[in-house]
């Protein structure tokens, strides 16, 4: 029986690593490799793991080779730009006050480079991300790192704030973590539908290494899409998490990375409704999440590229989820081994609060403030019908050209309606309901068409705007021009009038004197 390649002793770990990268460098294929060291080891080693190890090795020499460049930069740069450099990061400016005390901003990489830009080009430094890539080495040389500048940098009482601790992140019981991993498209594709599996989605309960077994899985119809984020949306998550709060209840915690999803405005009143602190970390420090995304994929690799449907592919990936949750692991936080399922179902009922199924509705609910045209709402390019109630309607009030501002709130599961309360009072006025198009899903592929869609009605919008202001102010310059030309037609007209006219010089009074004489 072959032994998975997590369970392999670290020399023969390194074997096989030495083998790939040879092999690989030979010019055999990743499958190639993953098959000929398979047989040979009497190991399950995936394609996924071969790919693993060649990128990371890849990423190690592209490092060796800038590390080696920016150092012969960092050694021919004259002294005093080091020390111009070196001040410009030591400047902060104070712009305010906050619970912190004095409260100050220091300038980015980015700024830095722009400021240094032509003395960096001397130096063969000719882009953005290779200056500030160059500027992270020059911190690690002159400051010792990151860290360490905020420190010099920083008055006394902000300091605390640019501390990072050197322990592991912690696992308390009222925590949960949730974070998308990639699977390879090029492995995992679902022939039948015409689909990729794009990436897969877990939430995990870190102190008892507990797994949700139903796992969340993006796919996408396109090789196109090469990040894994892209194919995924707030929507999506919402709803997987709504789902994992209904069976087991709401925690105090969430920890994510990160990624813009978790930063929307919609994400994070979600989590301020459910009165949970949100924590954000980066990805370096979710070891243990990674090191479970990495144990899921190798126990389900094999059977997901033989899927032909997404459900089998799901069940694929829930079977490897039972089988994590129902062995032995241990962890730092346990002195010896234990069963996640168990300790998990043995805390959950005291660390987790289970809401009933409307205050879970209203906590995932959209919420938005709208205007009422037409008897219309309009939310993204939907199109929805609300009439006021009969006692509001005196007048065609819905149909007022300054009609007053009410809230709405969507449900995520159900698109076809509105829930329509007035902004002022809060009073529930009545459901809107769909009329623009078919019952809508917010499927990512979806969500991405409606959002360009309306920053193309924006842009439209914006340019027709400025096109009008565009005319109307040459229109004023010829106005403008015509005045003048007029006006100056006017005094030339009188002028020329003035020097005409034969009778202006002659002295009537005189004449006819003379005139009489004769």
């Amino acid at each position: 029986m072959k032994k998975a390649y997590k369970n392999l002793p670290a020399h023969m770990k390194q074997l096989i690593q030495i083998e790939i990268l040879k092999l690989f460098d030979e010019g055999y294929s990743q499958g190639e490799i993953a098959k000929m060291l398979s047989q040979k080891y009497s190991v399950k080693l995936y394609k996924s793991r071969v790919n693993d190890i060649i990128k990371k090795s890849q990423e190690e020499k592209q490092k060796l080779t800038k590390q080696t460049l920016f150092e012969n930069i960092y050694l021919t740069m004259p002294q005093s730009l080091k020390e111009n450099i070196k001040n410009e990061f030591l400047k902060v400016h104070q712009y305010g006050f906050d619970k912190y005390g004095e409260k100050t901003r220091a300038r980015s990489k980015s700024k830095i480079y722009d400021t240094f830009k032509t003395e960096l080009m001397q130096f063969g430094i000719f882009d953005k991300k290779k200056g500030t890539e160059f500027l992270s080495f020059f911190i690690q040389k002159e400051f010792g790192s990151w860290e360490k500048l905020e420190q010099t940098r920083r008055p006394a009482k902000e300091k605390i704030r640019y501390t990072t601790s050197k322990r592991s992140l912690h696992r308390t019981p009222d925590l949960i973590e949730i974070d998308a991993t990639q699977i390879s498209t090029d492995e995992v594709k679902i022939e039948k539908e015409g689909k990729l599996i794009q990436s897969l989605v877990l939430i995990v309960h870190p102190y008892s290494g507990y797994i949700y077994p139903e796992p969340l899985i993006i796919t996408n119809q396109t090789k196109k899409v090469r990040y894994y984020n892209f194919a995924t949306n707030v929507y999506d998550e919402a709803k997987y998490l709504k789902q994992f709060y209904t069976v087991y209840g709401v925690c105090n915690q969430i920890r994510t990375d990160n990624a813009k999803t978790y930063k929307t405005p919609y994400f994070k009143s979600i989590t301020e409704k459910l009165g949970q602190t949100h924590i954000f970390t980066k990805k370096p420090n979710q070891k243990f999440l990674e090191r479970v995304n990495r144990d899921i994929k190798d126990l389900a690799i094999e059977t997901i590229t033989k899927a032909k449907t997404i459900q089998e592919a799901k069940n694929a990936i829930k079977q490897a989820i039972l089988e994590y949750n129902n062995s032995k692991h241990k962890f730092k936080i346990f002195n010896t081994e234990h069963i996640p399922a168990q300790v998990f179902a043995a805390i959950k009922d005291q660390y987790f609060k289970v809401l009933p199924e409307d205050k879970l509705r209203e906590a995932f609910a959209e919420e938005k403030v709208a205007t009422v045209r037409n008897n219309q709402i309009n939310w993204e390019s939907f199109v929805y019908e609300f009439l006021y109630p009969e006692k509001l309607r005196e007048g065609d009030y819905g149909r007022k050209p300054k009609a007053p501002k009410v809230i709405v709130k969507r449900d995520i599961e159900n698109l076809s309606f509105l829930e329509v309360f007035d902004a002022e009072t809060g009073e529930y006025l009545g459901q809107a309901r769909l009329i623009s198009s078919d019952v809508p899903t917010l499927d990512a592929a979806q969500a991405r068409q409606l959002k360009n869609a309306e920053k193309r009605a924006k842009a439209k919008a914006k340019k027709l705007t400025e096109e009008i202001q565009t005319i109307n102010q040459e229109a004023e310059k010829v106005k403008e021009e015509i005045q003048k030309e007029n006006l100056f037609n006017i005094n030339q007209l009188e002028k020329l009038e003035e020097e005409e006219d034969p009778l202006k010089d002659l002295d009537i009074l005189e004449l006819l004197s003379k005139g009489g004489e004769e």
